[in-house]
């Protein structure tokens, strides 16, 4: 068992070297499909159904990467596999999907990125919010390569959508939400007109409505829908106030740097993801404490490696360098970090917000600094995103390899239609305010080719 069959699995144009991550998922949920059992060894191999007698082993590197796929079959069903596998990891076309995801805003207006994909209102005959500070639903469609397999299809769909998800939440400021999986809670049942009763039942997260469906051929057309809100983005990454009443808006950077991002080499891109994640979680956590830790978190995804006794020196340069502000010292920076280096070791009480319902002087001290800190990692983000500073960015890219797309460890891949990075300073004390350094380009409903 030593010939390395992985190059035979795959299409024609695909490099082993060059697998993503969503494509070695789908490697790897193949052949469990197909042997109905796997069992994991202390080598960073699977065997496929076991170890004890695999037909099918499959190696890893350290960094997770699939280095090998070694078959003991017979040739004839080797072949047969790899044809399987090949068959199903071949792009037969692409599709539309549809999913609704969740914000802190009612969304009225639409929304086109290019044609990767656009933001819609739910039809008005769907469910929405009946009460202030409940999540508000709206659409989001968006292209991804269709699969001949229905279970692959899916779990294409379901991948693409996540990774929009993350990253809209990361760019944004109001919150974006998914429903992930089904899980049942206990609720208090509503009544006709949509209040709370005192009757309770065990109900599963979800959310559709009369005439849903989750892919189309095309984009829905534009035309009809209200104009989504833009705003400035130095007034959008500045505010401080919130009303419910304020309809969902963008910033006029967005399509910008969304150009950016996926503009990004794979290194920098799974890095933004990385810090997308953590940052998205804020959304689903009741404890303030467990969500600081989270958005500091997020701005660690992208500060990279560092010598031991040197995190927290690099963590205030990576701050001030995309964070920066006159009005915001290292003290400020230091204290984040310290916060969550206290709570997530112990050494700290969970926030006073976790601990007393009632009005106290730290409670509001708390509010503050998870506003400021979910700020600065938002900042960070989207300045990270748009730097085309290789040297500021070597260090953060440590120890993620050599990127498959090209060009330097750590550089950029933006081609030639994408604008001059522009960074954005993080101006506060109280508010925390984000000036452009240059006009940045409003956002359109833009339809160029992906």
């Amino acid at each position: 068992m030593d010939t390395n069959i992985l190059l035979q699995m795959l299409p024609d144009g695909f490099k082993a070297e060059a697998l993503t991550p969503d494509q070695v998922h789908e490697i790897i949920v193949l052949l469990l499909n197909d042997f109905k059992s796997a069992e994991y060894g202390a080598t960073s191999t699977v065997g496929y159904p076991n170890l004890e007698s695999p037909q099918i082993i499959a190696r890893f590197s350290e960094s997770g990467k699939l280095t090998s796929v070694v078959s003991a079959m017979s040739t004839a069903d080797t072949e047969a596999l790899c044809f399987r596998v090949r068959t199903e990891l071949t792009v037969v076309g692409e599709e539309i999907g549809r999913e609704a995801l969740f914000t802190r805003d009612p969304v009225n207006g639409a929304w086109r990125y290019r044609d990767h994909f656009q933001i819609l209102p739910v039809p008005a005959h769907a469910p929405k919010p009946k009460f202030g500070l409940q999540p508000h639903p709206f659409l989001i469609e968006f292209w991804f390569p269709k699969a001949g397999d229905p279970f692959r299809n899916m779990a294409r769909r379901s991948r693409r959508v996540q990774e929009l998800h993350l990253l809209l939440n990361a760019l944004l400021d109001t919150g974006i939400r998914r429903i992930e999986g089904y899980r049942p809670t206990w609720m208090a049942l509503p009544d006709d007109d949509g209040a709370p009763t005192l009757s309770v039942g065990c109900l599963y997260h979800c959310y559709t409505y009369q005439g849903f469906q989750p892919k189309s051929d095309e984009l829905t057309p534009l035309q009809g829908f209200p104009k989504m809100p833009i705003v400035s983005a130095s007034d959008y990454y500045s505010r401080r106030s919130w009303s419910p009443l304020e309809p969902f808006d963008l910033p006029d950077n967005l399509e910008e740097s969304l150009d950016f991002f996926f503009s990004l080499p794979s290194n920098r891109r799974c890095q933004v993801e990385r810090a997308s994640y953590w940052l998205a979680q804020v959304n689903e956590i009741i404890s303030h404490s467990l969500a600081f830790i989270c958005i500091i978190q997020a701005i660690d995804a992208l500060v990279g490696e560092a010598k031991k006794g040197q995190r927290t020196k690099r963590f205030l340069e990576f701050v001030r360098r995309f964070a920066s502000s006159p009005a915001v010292s290292d003290t400020d920076r230091e204290e984040l970090f310290k916060i969550r280096s206290e709570l997530s070791h112990g050494f700290r009480d969970p926030l006073h917000s976790d601990r007393e319902l009632y009005m106290h002087p730290e409670t509001g001290q708390d509010r503050e600094r998870m506003w400021f800190a979910s700020k600065v990692a938002r900042i960070c983000i989207l300045n990270w995103i748009r730097t085309s500073d290789i040297e500021l960015l070597r260090d953060s890219c440590m120890g993620l390899g050599k990127n498959t797309d090209g060009g330097a460890d750590g550089g950029t891949n933006a081609g030639p239609d994408c604008p001059p990075r522009r960074h954005f300073a993080f101006a506060s004390g109280a508010g925390g305010a984000a000036a452009p350094s240059g006009d940045a380009p409003g956002a359109s409903n833009s339809t160029n080719s992906r």
